[in-house]
């Protein structure tokens, strides 16, 4: 069974934590920042917290997938967690706010866990997995940065 592969970034975004975890704690803005996914919008009527489930759609490998998520945190304004029970690449992701004199620092981490599909990795790979992976997290905190500072 291949091991799991974990990944995380950071961000300090200039507005106060209650405006960052409004924007983030409304899963219908997720297509806003985090790349892959698309069609979150509408769906916050049905996310009330930890616990909720929601699809969207996810872009993998030039393929379009319906994906299902599970609030696994929801801790305002501290932390928002949600893992995927279905689609190409099953994942968990925690969302990490902090206040840093009036600004906020985001921490996303992620782990694919030990449900990769074969031949995705592991082994000699994972150090290249990871790195990809914690690229991928970096550029989607700029977005998620760029979207807020600027009201996007």
């Amino acid at each position: 069974m291949p091991s799991s592969i974990c990944a995380s970034a950071t961000v300090l975004i200039n507005r106060p934590v209650d405006d960052v975890w409004e924007f983030i704690g409304d899963v219908g803005n997720l297509d806003r920042w985090m790349r892959g996914i698309s069609d979150s919008s509408g769906i916050q009527e049905n996310v009330t917290g930890k616990g909720s489930t929601f699809t969207s759609r996810f872009s993998y490998r030039r393929r379009i997938f319906d994906v299902n998520f599970t609030i696994t945190e929801y801790d305002r304004p501290k932390r928002f967690g949600m893992e995927s029970s279905e689609g190409p690449v099953q994942y968990s992701a925690m969302l990490r706010l902090k206040d840093e004199d009036g600004a906020t620092r985001v921490t996303n981490s992620i782990n694919t866990g030990s449900n990769r599909p074969p031949g995705s990795g592991g082994g000699m790979l994972s150090p290249l997995l990871k790195w990809g992976m914690r690229r991928q997290l970096s550029k989607e905190l700029g977005d998620l940065k760029r979207v807020i500072e600027r009201g996007e």
